[in-house]
């Protein structure tokens, strides 16, 4: 997939620690590029060029794998992975079913717009997003967090442009948006009787207008804040006593009930919930207690199916979990011994005991319970709750009142599904997603609505109120304000003519745009229709120096790989399509070379969706087009096998200039860099391994083995950024297992029949640190690699050339403007520059694009 000239971002499930990484980054419309060694390029908040952008309400992506089990065969069949998440984040609604959420770029880092829809009138109204102006003249750079009452105001949190807190943390404040507009409450600096704040997070607002939030004051000192009628104060901080013995270390506001007499927060560090009322102070549980009436079961962290949609916590409380006194109800999972998944169960706690209500494998009213979500404590001391029928399907909701128990799922229709709600009002209205699922018509009927092996997801917002039918609050799309932003970016893609393309999210939609003289032109939009196939996403591009344009899209119903020359846009295969006696089933992972050939992997089933054959294919140009060259292909069967085993699927690729590829393939268990050289006479191709799970390294240890593959979803656990470069150069990084134990990550490179290392974890760089390498590089058409390496926990851009290593741009390095930028993925390398992202401080975005002459 990766080509000398490509970056990207990371794949879904990297760890916290390169979290900082996985931010998106924005786009500036029309600059004009100065001429000095570091050169802004483009930021976040500020406005792409003109053009019908639309968002839905959640974003197509076949930037993964999915392994799931074959509904026609029985056997596992490798999928690609097509959803990624939500656009639409932090749903709530309040008593009179008005609805707020905030619109995000696909990782959901990066929170751009907060909306508003009112249920009395049907309307939706914005009521702030970056790029605005604070009621100080600072710009909103980036949203966190928000509360809605039920008077219709909401609480939120966000970044502001101003100067970094003394800690080095972005400047924030606490806003209060209501029909009178915005008005500042806080904002980092303030001083407090406890300390400085430095952050805000979890703001929670009363129907009477008290703000309640979380805030970081001091180095490693959090506290918990009431802010009535101008005066602030402290309920919770660092070092108070807890009710089991010990003190409370970083405590988190989780919930306030309605007339502010309680409050539940996490301590972070013990990872325990705890009420706390105007006299009292109680540990509810934590982590590792022993489960009531669960013999030999405790409390474990929860670990949802799908991590982009119900983020992992130790417990979940929802913002209206909480009633008057104190009584709290919340979810928690728990693990008996020898038990592989853990159980979900709600739980109730008053009066000091804890009561459990119902938990995953039971049955209510008819209703299977296999998840839950939104705990909420009713009016007349009614719970209710969210849940699923089949992991995260069959979406509905628990009502108990009693010795009353009932069960209400969510109206469907075929080929539909529902997801769990998100939020819950006292009154039992929820908000939840409405799957269409969109089928190939060139497939057979299938036997449930994500067994067809093509297909898109349309997802509609929608309202419960207990009825038989639900209101739809949002359609599946919906068209952008003019004045929508650039939220993220997510891949750099360049050739040596100066053009460098990037996919710009606007409105939770990802288009393609390019940089060429200077200014910011719209390549492909979300939306637009090619050849009868409407764009629903863009996933990846390439372009070469003559200027084609290779563009992998997700379509309304599958995948489709498009070419632009000559300033037009043509098919050349989609979903659908015919080819060597099946139909193409996916596109992914495509690979542009400078002859204008492209590489690229395909699913292929028959007309019934089964007996899914997967494929490395190459298109060459023609006279009027492209075509699927028949006698240039690699089935995954006909590969090396990795460690004696048969690979099961292609992970990437890349495509030199002479017709070599290079791709990286799983097998069971196990991973392998393969080198496929066109034969000299006849067709198909030579093979050979250039390293393999278990395999020596140059840097002594071995190759690491992977885990046991499973169902689900799956990233590269051993081999990842595979480039190649016009002279057959191959560079990758790999993980090594060493002999005394534990891993370490290395670039190597692949030339001449020779594996040599580039640079590895433990290296020493020319200023004395060491290297820590983050799993993401670029190599050059020269050879040249730039990388980043943690210093101090913090990214920092070096590039690789023979000889020697040298620093580029440490983090918080002062930029063109007097801004702080601190270099991140996506980054790239051509012959002159180094293109990269960057994390800011003390300016108009929170992220933006930068391009570095090198010497």
């Amino acid at each position: 997939m990766r080509q000398s000239r490509r970056a990207s971002f990371p794949s879904i499930g990297l760890g916290r620690r390169i979290g900082i990484i996985l931010l998106s980054l924005g786009l500036l419309s029309a600059p004009r590029f100065a001429q000095q060694p570091l050169q802004r390029l483009v930021g976040t908040g500020e406005l792409p060029p003109p053009a019908p952008y639309e968002y839905r309400a959640s974003v197509m992506n076949n930037n993964g794998l999915d392994i799931r089990q074959g509904a026609f065969s029985g056997v596992r069949v490798i999928y690609r992975a097509k959803w990624v998440g939500p656009v639409l984040r932090d749903h709530q609604i309040n008593a009179a079913r008005d609805v707020a959420f905030t619109v995000a770029e696909e990782t959901g880092t990066l929170r751009g717009a907060l909306f508003l829809r009112e249920a009395a009138t049907g309307t939706m109204r914005r009521i702030v997003q970056i790029g605005d102006r604070t009621p100080e003249g600072e710009v909103v750079t980036r949203l966190l967090e928000f509360s809605l009452n039920d008077s219709r105001q909401i609480l939120f949190t966000a970044e502001t442009s101003g100067p970094p807190s003394e800690d080095g943390t972005a400047r924030a404040g606490l806003f209060l948006a209501d029909g009178n507009g915005i008005r500042t409450l806080l904002m980092t600096g303030a001083a407090t009787p406890i300390g400085t704040i430095l952050g805000f997070s979890n703001p929670r607002l009363t129907n009477d207008g008290r703000a309640y939030f979380t805030a970081l004051v001091g180095t490693q000192q959090g506290a918990i804040f009431r802010l009535a009628g101008g005066t602030l104060e402290p309920l919770v901080r660092t070092g108070d006593s807890g009710s089991a013995g010990g003190t409370i270390t970083m405590p988190l506001l989780q919930a306030v009930s309605p007339q502010g007499d309680a409050i539940a927060f996490l301590d972070q560090a013990e990872r325990a919930l705890y009420v706390k009322t105007d006299t009292s102070m109680i540990r509810v549980v934590k982590i590792g207690d022993s489960v009531p009436n669960v013999s030999g079961a405790t409390f474990v962290d929860i670990v949802p199916p799908v991590n982009t949609i119900f983020p992992a916590f130790p417990f979940l409380v929802s913002p209206s979990s909480l009633a008057p006194g104190g009584d709290l109800v919340f979810i928690a999972a728990f693990r008996r011994p020898n038990q592989q998944n853990p159980t979900l169960a709600l739980y109730r706690h008053a009066g000091g005991s804890l009561q459990e209500i119902v938990r995953t494998g039971q049955n209510v009213g008819g209703f299977s319970v296999q998840f839950l979500s939104a705990p909420t404590f009713g009016e007349g001391g009614v719970i209710y709750c969210g849940a699923a029928s089949r992991v995260i399907l069959g979406g509905g909701i628990l009502r108990f009142a009693g010795n009353q128990r009932q069960a209400q799922e969510f109206p469907g229709a075929t080929q539909t599904e529902n997801l769990p709600p998100y939020a819950i009002n006292r009154q039992g209205h929820a908000v939840y997603d409405h799957i269409a699922v969109a089928l190939n018509e060139n497939f057979g009927d299938p036997t449930g609505p994500f067994d067809k092996p093509a297909f898109g997801l349309n997802i509609s917002l929608r309202l419960h109120t207990g009825s038989a039918s639900s209101e739809t609050l949002l359609d599946p799309v919906r068209s952008a304000p003019p004045d929508s932003p650039f939220l993220g970016f997510s891949s750099l893609i360049a050739n040596r003519s100066g053009d460098l393309l990037f996919i710009g999210n606007v409105s939770g939609g990802r288009n393609l745009f390019r940089i060429r003289d200077g200014a910011i032109e719209l390549v492909m939009h979300q939306g637009q229709v090619i050849e009868g196939l409407k764009v629903r996403s863009v996933t990846e591009a390439a372009i070469n120096d003559a200027g084609t344009i290779a563009v992998q899209a997700e379509i309304e119903a599958g995948s489709a790989l498009f070419v632009r020359r000559g300033g037009t846009f043509q098919k050349v295969i989609a979903s659908g399509d015919p080819i060597f006696s099946k139909r193409v089933v996916d596109i992914f992972d495509i690979s542009l070379n400078q002859q204008g050939q492209i590489a690229f992997i395909a699913n292929l089933a028959d007309d019934t969706g089964a007996n899914v054959r997967h494929l490395l294919l190459v298109a060459r140009p023609t006279q009027t087009g492209y075509s699927v060259d028949p006698g240039a292909f690699i089935d995954v069967s006909a590969l090396p096998r990795v460690r004696n085993t048969p690979p099961i699927f292609i992970m990437d690729v890349a495509l030199a200039d002479d017709g070599t590829i290079a791709l990286t393939v799983r097998a069971e268990r196990d991973e392998a860099v393969i080198l496929a050289t066109p034969r000299q006479t006849g067709s198909g191709y030579t093979f050979q391994k250039i390293a393999e799970s278990g395999s020596a390294t140059p840097i002594g240890g071995t190759f690491r083995r992977g885990s046991e593959l499973r169902i689900g979803g799956f990233a590269p656990e051993v081999f990842s950024s595979l480039q190649i470069n016009a002279q057959g150069f191959v560079s990758f990084i790999g993980v090594v297992s060493r002999p005394d134990g534990g891993d370490v990550r290395a670039i190597f490179s692949y030339s001449e029949g020779q594996l040599a290392k580039v640079v590895a974890d433990g290296d020493q760089t020319p200023e004395g640190s060491t290297i820590e390498l983050l799993p993401f590089h670029s190599l050059a058409p020269t050879g040249k690699i730039v990388f980043l390496s943690l210093a101090s926990g913090e990214p920092n851009l070096y590039l690789w050339e023979q000889g020697g290593l040298r620093l580029l741009l440490p983090a918080r390095q002062q930029g063109p403007a007097g801004e702080l930028l601190t270099p991140i993925p996506p980054l790239l390398v051509t012959d002159g520059r180094a293109v990269f992202a960057g994390v800011l401080l003390n300016a108009e975005s929170r992220l933006a694009i930068y391009a570095l002459t090198l010497d």
